[in-house]
């Protein structure tokens, strides 16, 4: 008895979880269906074409941007030399002036540490590295 109730289970549980799975992606794509239609369609406004951003591309706007649409971003990375290690960091503020034109500033800094604190002629000095503007 037991042999036969172990079997039908093994034998029914991968059919439940299966229509388990399909109800989720049918309410997943429900509601993306339902996000796009909010966003896209405006009626007063231009349409937007929502799209994945390239991976490694930072597009300033996305293509469908509207007019006051805005954003800010932070970045970091850190380099691994022998006697100092450098910081760097970006501030950048993107905006949409107008439907399908957007405008970015960009402030990249470089931070200098000592590791040994031994070398501190030998080291740059922390700056701005400059003012980045670009329109797309």
């Amino acid at each position: 008895m037991n042999k036969v109730f172990v079997f039908l289970v093994l034998l029914i549980l991968p059919i439940i979880v299966k229509g388990q799975e399909n109800e989720l992606e049918s309410l997943k794509a429900e509601l993306d269906s339902i996000y796009l239609d909010e966003v896209e369609n405006i009626p007063h406004l231009k349409p937007k074409v929502l799209h994945a951003e390239p991976l490694y591309i930072d597009l300033i706007r996305d293509l469908g941007a509207r007019k006051g649409e805005r954003e800010w971003n932070l970045g970091f990375g850190v380099h691994d030399n022998t006697n100092f290690d450098r910081y760097e960091a970006l501030v950048e503020y993107e905006w949409a002036i107008i439907d399908r034109l957007g405008l970015e500033i960009e402030f990249p800094f470089s931070f200098y540490v000592d590791r040994e604190n031994e070398n501190a002629e030998v080291i740059p000095e922390s700056r701005l590295e400059g003012l980045q503007l670009a329109a797309q």
